[in-house]
């Protein structure tokens, strides 16, 4: 089926050891949605010149050395500066990155390692161009279609033991996520087909507050101002 929907919020969990990023929004609908993409996370690696075939080699002598997995290693082309060069790209587990980072910087070949210190939702928005406050159209599928969910044991009735920071259940006869934050049909990411920039304006408040102090939290409230769109108000009990 496809979504339209808009990004307002990302975060990661780690389901059955594979990383998704939890994108919630809402549906051109105002309903509340959260989307469940797979993510891979990668490096950089830049080799002498024409060593980049021997460079893979040897990282890949590392695959499966103290827990290291890596998914699998490209050689592609890649603007650097000025330059375009050949890189190899590394997709690798993020817990994983830094120690194999700090072992294979003892290969001669290796003149460069880029990207192992961007966020993953940064990347992630970059490669996806999900942005927020943009609306989207995506091909998705209900969790009970997808690889995500078993009725039998599902990882969302178990997110405790996959995700111990995030609590989240899944259930899965209404296909609702209970969130810390919120409730929200969910649907796993198939294709991200179009991205539109509508202009809207969102609703925001501001406001003031003076008391007889400088201190937070001493001295006495005289006056609170507020702003929103239209409406600009001061509040006091006071004569001025």
């Amino acid at each position: 089926m496809e979504l339209r929907f808009i990004p307002l919020d990302y975060d990661t969990i780690e389901i059955n050891e594979r990383l998704y990023v939890r994108i919630f929004g809402r549906t051109d609908k105002g309903e509340r949605c959260c989307l469940f993409d797979h993510y891979e996370t990668y490096f950089y690696v830049i080799s002498d010149r024409g060593k980049e075939e021997l460079v893979r080699k040897k990282l890949l002598e590392f695959k499966g050395k103290s827990g290291i997995r890596i998914n699998k290693i490209e050689i592609i082309n890649k603007r650097l500066g000025e330059k375009d060069v050949k890189a190899l790209r590394v997709f690798i587990r993020k817990q994983d990155m830094g120690y194999f980072i700090s072992e294979i910087k003892r290969i001669k070949e290796i003149r460069e390692i880029l990207g192992h210190d961007v966020n993953i939702i940064t990347s992630y928005i970059s490669d996806s161009r999900l942005a927020p406050l943009v609306w989207h159209k995506v091909k998705v599928k209900n969790l009970e279609e997808s690889p995500l969910h078993n009725p039998l044991h599902s990882p969302f009735h178990r997110a405790s033991e996959l995700d111990r920071t995030r609590a989240s259940e899944l259930d899965s006869t209404s296909s609702r996520l209970n969130d810390a934050r919120l409730e929200c049909l969910c649907f796993q990411v198939i294709e991200i087909s179009e991205s539109e920039q509508i202009l809207f304006t969102p609703k925001v408040m501001s406001f003031d507050i003076e008391s007889e102090e400088f201190e937070i939290g001493k001295g006495k409230i005289i006056m609170i101002g507020i702003s929103s769109g239209g409406l600009r108000k001061v509040i006091t009990w006071r004569k001025m």
